[in-house]
Protein backbone atom coordinates (compact mmCIF):
# COMPACT_ATOMS: atom_id res chain seq x y z
CA UNK A 1 0.00 0.00 0.00
CA UNK A 2 1.23 3.47 -0.83
CA UNK A 3 1.59 5.81 2.08
CA UNK A 4 1.60 3.13 4.77
CA UNK A 5 4.57 2.90 7.10
CA UNK A 6 5.90 0.01 9.07
CA UNK A 7 7.13 1.29 12.37
CA UNK A 8 10.26 -0.21 13.85
CA UNK A 9 11.03 -0.34 17.54
CA UNK A 10 11.45 3.01 19.19
CA UNK A 11 12.67 3.96 22.62
CA UNK A 12 9.08 4.08 23.83
CA UNK A 13 8.19 0.61 22.50
CA UNK A 14 11.25 -1.32 23.64
CA UNK A 15 10.54 -3.17 26.85
CA UNK A 16 12.72 -1.87 29.67
CA UNK A 17 14.44 -4.31 31.98
CA UNK A 18 11.85 -5.00 34.65
CA UNK A 19 12.52 -4.10 38.24
CA UNK A 20 13.06 -7.35 40.08
CA UNK A 21 12.78 -8.11 43.75
CA UNK A 22 14.08 -10.94 45.83
CA UNK A 23 13.26 -11.87 49.39
CA UNK A 24 16.22 -12.28 51.72
CA UNK A 25 16.36 -13.27 55.38
CA UNK A 26 16.28 -9.62 56.44
CA UNK A 27 13.42 -8.54 54.17
CA UNK A 28 12.87 -7.36 50.64
CA UNK A 29 15.53 -5.67 48.50
CA UNK A 30 15.73 -4.84 44.84
CA UNK A 31 17.54 -7.58 42.98
CA UNK A 32 19.19 -5.22 40.50
CA UNK A 33 21.40 -3.69 43.16
CA UNK A 34 22.81 -7.11 44.02
CA UNK A 35 22.96 -8.23 40.39
CA UNK A 36 24.69 -5.01 39.33
CA UNK A 37 27.31 -5.52 42.03
CA UNK A 38 27.93 -9.07 40.80
CA UNK A 39 28.33 -7.83 37.22
CA UNK A 40 30.83 -5.08 38.00
CA UNK A 41 32.79 -7.51 40.20
CA UNK A 42 33.12 -9.85 37.22
CA UNK A 43 30.99 -12.60 38.82
CA UNK A 44 29.02 -13.18 35.62
CA UNK A 45 27.87 -16.77 36.17
CA UNK A 46 26.50 -15.89 39.60
CA UNK A 47 24.81 -12.79 38.12
CA UNK A 48 23.12 -14.87 35.41
CA UNK A 49 21.95 -17.36 38.05
CA UNK A 50 20.51 -14.48 40.10
CA UNK A 51 18.70 -13.11 37.04
CA UNK A 52 17.23 -16.56 36.32
CA UNK A 53 16.06 -16.90 39.91
CA UNK A 54 14.59 -13.40 40.10
CA UNK A 55 12.93 -13.51 36.66
CA UNK A 56 12.06 -17.23 36.69
CA UNK A 57 13.19 -17.38 33.08
CA UNK A 58 15.15 -19.52 30.66
CA UNK A 59 18.92 -19.48 30.52
CA UNK A 60 18.80 -17.76 27.11
CA UNK A 61 16.54 -14.98 28.46
CA UNK A 62 18.82 -14.53 31.47
CA UNK A 63 21.85 -14.21 29.18
CA UNK A 64 20.02 -11.62 27.06
CA UNK A 65 19.03 -9.61 30.15
CA UNK A 66 22.59 -9.92 31.46
CA UNK A 67 24.01 -8.53 28.20
CA UNK A 68 21.58 -5.60 28.24
CA UNK A 69 22.43 -4.85 31.85
CA UNK A 70 26.18 -5.00 31.14
CA UNK A 71 25.78 -2.44 28.36
CA UNK A 72 23.80 -0.15 30.67
CA UNK A 73 26.34 -0.46 33.47
CA UNK A 74 29.31 0.14 31.15
CA UNK A 75 27.65 3.42 30.09
CA UNK A 76 26.45 4.56 33.52
CA UNK A 77 29.09 3.13 35.90
CA UNK A 78 32.30 2.63 33.89
CA UNK A 79 34.57 3.35 36.87
CA UNK A 80 32.93 0.65 39.00
CA UNK A 81 34.16 -2.23 36.87
CA UNK A 82 37.10 -4.04 38.40
CA UNK A 83 40.28 -4.21 36.36
CA UNK A 84 41.01 -7.64 34.92
CA UNK A 85 43.31 -9.76 37.05
CA UNK A 86 46.73 -10.19 35.50
CA UNK A 87 48.21 -13.64 35.50
CA UNK A 88 51.50 -13.98 37.37
CA UNK A 89 53.03 -15.98 34.53
CA UNK A 90 52.41 -13.39 31.79
CA UNK A 91 55.59 -11.59 30.72
CA UNK A 92 55.29 -7.91 29.99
Amino acid sequence: MLGSRVAGPTASTINPIPELTVVLHDGRVTAWQSIDDLIVQGRHIVAIKAIRQAEVCSLQRAIDVFAERCELLRRTRPDDFEAPVKSADVDE
